[in-house]
Formats: C-alpha cells, structure tokens, sequence
C-alpha cells in the first residue's frame, strides 16, 4: 500500500515541477566479479577454458613476464635489429632495453626475467663459447651484468635456453643443452649464497621425448612448462610437469592444449591463470585463461 501511496504522490509532484514522469523499474541484477584464479594442487595440470587470444606478431620469441611490473621481456626483431626488448604485458610493442655486458662481443639471446622484474637471465655467445649471464636491473630500461653461471666448457657448447629463475631465498633455474635435432638434457641449477650448482639432470630421452626446449618456471619453483617434440612426431608441443617440494623430482609430463601442434616459449602466470605461447603454425602470440 505504501509503495503506491508514494508512486501516486511522486507522480503529482512532477506534474507540479514540471518533471519527467517516474517510471518504476526494478535494480538491475549484481553480477558477481568473476573468482580469481588458482593454481590446481600438485599433481593436477592446469586447464585453460578461454578461446586462445592473439596479442603480437611473430617479431619476438623467448617470452617471458613479470607480474610484479607488467612487463615482458623477450627477444625482438625490432629496429633493424634483434635486441632484448621490454614491454607491457599482451602488448604488440616492444622496446630495446640497455644491457652492459661482461664483454662487448658478447651476443645475447633467450632472455627470462624474474618475476619481481629485477633479474635477467640470458643465453651470452663469445666466439662460439657459450654461457648464462646474470644482468640486475640498473634502471627502468636498463640492466647491469652480475655475473656468468658456472658450467663446465663441455655443457657451455650445448646451451640452449634459460627458464626464468624462481623466487628467493633459494632459487632454481632449469636451462637446456642442445646435444642434437633428437637429444637434449634439461638441467636444475639452485642458488644458495651466490653460488649455483647443479641438483638434477634429466635427458630427453628418459622423459620419452626427443627433444626438450624452452623451459619456464613458476615463481615458487613447483610448476614448470616445456616445448617438446616426440620421437615420432616432430611437431613441438607444451607439456606440464609438478613436484610437492624443491628437494623432489618433478613428475610426469601432461600434455597442455593437445589440439594444437607448433608450440614454442610457454608462459604460465604464477595462479596458473593465463598460459602464453608463441604459435608458429600461426605465427603469432596467443594467451589462454582458465
């Protein structure tokens, strides 16, 4: 009754003010913010739900990301030249960053960038001798040379590429030796008072693949993504590995977005949210959400 009454007076005073006639309408209905994003427990792979989204190019390979800054590292055909470049995440531009080397003939390529954005780590060539440099941000686009990994001159001709390094105080790294077109090792390295030492050393061939390339790690150092090919197939795929704690051996591999083939540079957000991939096949950058 009341709700009348007061419809009815309402209604007078705009025809005395001169008003809008009132119309009753009921509350648009709350649409709850969509639950944030978490990681599966160990054991389980991530599933991603989300249409794969194009967000760049093919100018750029060796993707990685800081969360922490928003920003990504990767290696970049851009202004003339391949350089290591920086830029927002899921952007298609991408900017030179000033690096001081050990050596300036030092050649780098396949960057990682921690995720707190302050540490990279990158391939370093002299001479055809190999290694992983460690470069400490020094600015907002520029990085300082630390230090070089240690690795035996025998490991140091087989580099491939260097995993984003997990998060303190004890770090790991994985890295890759490239010992042929089907045979690889992929290498754990820790880090405990400066100094990293190798903890574990798997072949591709124990882990039933042929070769096993680009490796990404998650910030806790319990997830990790590898671009794969198969003795019988020489498409590259993603496969995910997990381990309960640092001291344990990850486990068996799953195999991420299986209907898609030329995957390269797996990217996996820290609540396992959005996964990044370069698609050859397609030639492009895609991201997919959970």
């Amino acid at each position: 009754m009341w709700r009348a009454v007061f419809l009815l007076l309402l209604t007078g005073c705009n025809a005395l003010l001169g008003l809008e006639p009132t119309i009753s309408t009921d509350a648009a209905p709350v649409v709850p913010d969509a639950a944030p994003a978490v990681c599966p427990p160990i054991g389980t792979a991530p599933t991603f739900a989300q249409a794969p989204v194009e967000f760049q190019r093919p100018h750029c390979a060796h993707y990685s990301i800081s969360t922490v800054r928003q920003t990504a590292i990767a290696y970049c055909y851009v202004s003339g030249g391949p350089d290591i470049s920086e830029g927002l995440i899921a952007a298609n531009d991408m900017f030179p960053v000033a690096i001081s080397r050990d050596m300036d003939q030092d050649v780098l390529y396949a960057p990682a960038v921690s995720q707190d954005g302050d540490d990279l780590f990158a391939v370093t060539s002299r001479a055809g001798v190999k290694s992983i440099s460690h470069f400490h941000r020094s600015g907002e686009e520029a990085f300082a040379f630390e230090a070089k990994l240690p690795l035996s001159l025998a490991d140091a001709t087989l580099v491939r590429d260097t995993s984003e390094p997990s998060n303190a105080p004890e770090r790991r790294l994985l890295i890759t030796l490239h010992r042929s077109s089907t045979e690889s090792d992929l290498v754990e390295l820790r880090e405990q008072s400066d100094v990293w030492t190798e903890v574990r050393r798997e072949t591709s061939a124990s882990l039933g693949f042929a070769l096993v390339i680009e490796p990404t790690l998650s910030p806790d150092g319990l997830r990790m993504i590898v671009a794969t090919t198969l003795p019988e197939d020489g498409m590259t795929k993603l496969y995910y590995r997990d381990r309960p704690t640092l001291d344990a051996a990850f486990g068996t591999a799953v195999r991420l977005l299986p209907t898609r083939d030329a995957l390269f540079d797996p990217v996996l957000t820290p609540d396992c949210g959005r996964l990044y991939f370069r698609d050859a096949a397609r030639g492009a950058m895609f991201y997919v959400g959970q």
